[in-house]
């Protein structure tokens, strides 16, 4: 080699150590640039993750797009407890649709989902045996460090843990068996539908939660690895001017057989429950025209945009009216809590992307982040137990969701119970008008402990026959009582649909 060849070559092996410095070399650190805003820096989202600035790259997260805002979930399951791809699905088309705004013009959230591994079952799982799942499964088989070669150094799953929120479909929580769910630290959240009660498998009849139950529990756990609590910005549950699936009353379709699946999209009005306006109502949701659910007497559904009948007297003209209108009664976390100041929340305008251990590596000021902080959250999220001893949420449970079906039996007997006598004489001879007053039908019992031992088709069923024999009413020539009657119509086809979708 020549004089100058040589000096050329060692130009260029100075450049080269020179672009591998840490802070140095634009494609693998990252940069405080987050265009999207999706807690994801620009150089992550472009050249991929050197967690430990070595100039190697430790994670790339494929598919992101620095001007589309993206999250990442994995997803094992314990066997038997496969999520279903309905239910990713729904919950994908939930955050396509979202009424967030990118730097590319588009609208929405691209929800990355990896279904990844199956667990071994058992019935009962312990906070510690969740965090040992873990610390086991977290990742895919080829992206964990070999246990073959454990002298080969890996930072993949740390690399990983900087993006993806980690959930575990399993059979129920030792703390809580009848829970829906719970989340713990590190973005991690588990979804547990196999108390009986939760929806069957259609095959094995084994309890897995129904379709809804599953779509529902997912995103409403998601939310809260998204920031989430179940009142928006604070805990307040069951607020009928919080339309989200992270209330209780939204989580799943009953009681609202035809709530969407969906995060709110606007703050609604605060409502003081010490001085309501029945005239002023609810404001209108965004979208418009949804039902809400409030207390504290009957569950009552009403639509937002309309006056409302808090003490239902039958009108809608009082002001300055108490009333505990967030008191669903047996409905846990839902419970009396009068003279409160319920305020809405914008969901998904004010969703926190970034994950835990990003916080810890230094990303609540900087998205990049250097060595010493890489060894900081690496070293903290090692320590034994960490989070997992119980989860961060009393979650809903199958009785929650019992006491829920209940309230709307209940507004449906007040409903027929509240049309005189003279209505149903017009009714043909050969309908047995005592059926409509639920509580002395005998058969209304028998109702009434369908709906307590989950038996959903058995309850639609009575319900269907119900509806049959109403709907053969004549026209009632008073304009209130024909209103009335319906209304009774609209909640009948409500509760069957409810109990259909299980």
């Amino acid at each position: 080699m020549s004089g100058y060849s040589r000096t050329l070559f060692l130009l260029a092996v100075i450049v080269i150590n020179f672009l591998l410095l840490p802070g140095t070399n634009s494609a693998v650190n990252a940069a405080e640039t987050d265009t999207d805003g999706d807690g994801l820096p620009d150089a992550w989202e472009e050249y991929g993750i050197d967690i430990n600035e070595d100039g190697l790259i430790d994670f790339f997260p494929i598919g992101a797009n620095p001007m589309r805002k993206d999250v990442f979930l994995e997803i094992d399951h314990m066997e038997g407890h496969f999520p279903g791809l309905d239910v990713i699905n729904q919950v994908r088309h939930a955050f396509e649709n979202a009424p967030v705004n990118n730097p590319d013009g588009s609208t929405g959230i691209t929800l990355h989902i990896q279904l990844d591994e199956q667990i071994d079952h058992q019935n009962l799982t312990t906070g510690p045996e969740f965090s040992d799942i873990r610390d086991s499964y977290f990742g895919t088989e080829q992206q964990r460090p070999d246990p073959a070669f454990p002298f080969i150094e890996s930072h993949t799953i740390e690399a990983k843990a900087l993006v993806y929120h980690y959930a575990i479909f399993a059979h129920q929580m030792a703390s809580d068996p009848s829970s829906s769910g719970g989340f713990y630290e590190n973005n991690t959240f588990v979804v547990t539908l196999g108390a009986s009660g939760w929806g069957e498998h259609p095959v094995t009849g084994h309890n897995v939660g129904s379709i809804d139950q599953r779509a529902g529990t997912l995103m409403h756990e998601l939310g809260h690895s998204l920031g989430l609590n179940h009142g928006g910005s604070d805990g307040v549950n069951c607020k009928p001017n919080y339309l989200s699936i992270m209330s209780y009353s939204r989580q799943f379709t009953s009681p609202i057989a035809e709530r969407p699946l969906d995060y709110s999209h606007s703050q609604l009005g605060s409502l003081n429950e010490s001085f309501l306006s029945e005239p002023q109502g609810i404001e209108s949701s965004t979208p418009a025209g949804l039902v809400t659910v409030l207390g504290p007497f009957y569950q009552y559904q009403t639509v937002t945009g309309l006056s409302v009948d808090y003490n239902q007297d039958g009108d809608t003209i009082d002001i300055f009216l108490p009333a505990d209108i967030n008191y669903l009664a047996g409905v846990g976390s839902c419970e009396e809590s009068p003279d409160q100041l319920l305020q809405g929340h914008d969901d998904w305008t004010n969703l926190n992307y970034q994950t835990q251990a990003a916080v810890e590596a230094g990303g609540g000021k900087n998205p990049g982040f250097s060595g010493l902080n890489y060894y900081h959250a690496n070293l903290k999220s090692r320590i034994p137990g960490r989070g997992f001893i119980l989860p961060r949420y009393q979650e809903a449970t199958i009785e929650d969701v019992i006491a829920l079906r209940l309230l709307t039996l209940g507004d449906l007997h007040r409903s027929l119970q509240q049309l005189p006598e003279s209505f149903y004489k017009k009714f043909p001879e050969n309908i047995n008008t005592s059926r409509f007053f639920i509580d002395t039908d005998p058969a209304a019992g028998r109702l009434r402990e369908l709906i307590v031992y989950s038996k959903n088709d058995a309850a639609a069923g009575f319900l269907i026959n119900l509806q049959s024999d109403f709907n053969q009413r004549g026209k009632s020539v008073f304009e209130k009582q024909e209103l009335a009657a319906k209304q009774i119509v609209s909640k009948l086809a409500n509760m069957i649909l409810m109990f259909k979708k299980g």
